[in-house]
């Protein structure tokens, strides 16, 4: 017996299987709750090696560059740049996946749970952590300190709060942990002990 699959009209005329559709929000309500959902972390895992490909080609002044690269030359320049626009990339692929997740479960009818990622709280997190990242590299404070308020104040509940800065707390720890021993800051023996 041949399977028919319901197709639906949905806004600008794109067609979505009723069936695709079904088993694809089931996933996504499954992985919301899970404790480290497989997907999230294999997307953050890309963006950690990512950065730290770029600062092992791009080199320093203490670790030559895999590629050549002289340390502060135009080419050395380029590749910092490149980093900094392969992060880009990622911040908007990431909100790209949220907000298709987000489009499938309200065309089922789930309701946003108390904290909605819309076009407004996408730009009121993007401009935090601007200035969060300006003051933590010049300042030295954490991010927590800037971001944790307005996050709760945008709906986001004080347990996601804390174990979101709390990630990034780890990741950007580790990535400059193995950027300053590339470049020789610190030493083998002074990470140890």
């Amino acid at each position: 017996p041949e399977q028919v699959i319901e197709l639906r009209t949905v806004g600008g005329g794109e067609e979505y299987a009723q069936d695709a559709e079904t088993t694809q929000l089931k996933q996504i309500l499954e992985e919301e709750n899970q404790y480290l959902p497989k997907s999230k972390v294999i997307f953050l895992g890309y963006v950690v090696a990512f950065v730290l490909a770029g600062l092992v080609l791009r080199g320093s002044d203490k670790f030559q560059s895999i590629l050549g690269i002289e340390y502060c030359s135009f080419a050395y320049w380029l590749a910092f740049l490149a980093i900094l626009g392969g992060c880009y990339y990622f911040y908007t692929k990431g909100t790209e996946i949220v907000k298709e997740k987000n489009a499938l479960k309200a065309r089922h009818g789930y309701s946003q749970q108390e904290f909605n990622l819309n076009e407004e709280n996408i730009s009121k997190i993007r401009s935090l952590g601007a200035v969060a990242g300006v003051l933590g590299a010049l300042l030295g404070i954490g991010g927590g300190m800037i971001l944790g308020n307005p996050m709760l104040g945008m709906g986001i509940g004080p347990q996601s709060m804390t174990a979101t800065c709390g990630l990034f707390v780890v990741l950007t720890s580790f990535v400059n942990l193995v950027q300053a021993f590339l470049y020789g800051g610190i030493t083998g023996s002074e990470v140890i002990f």
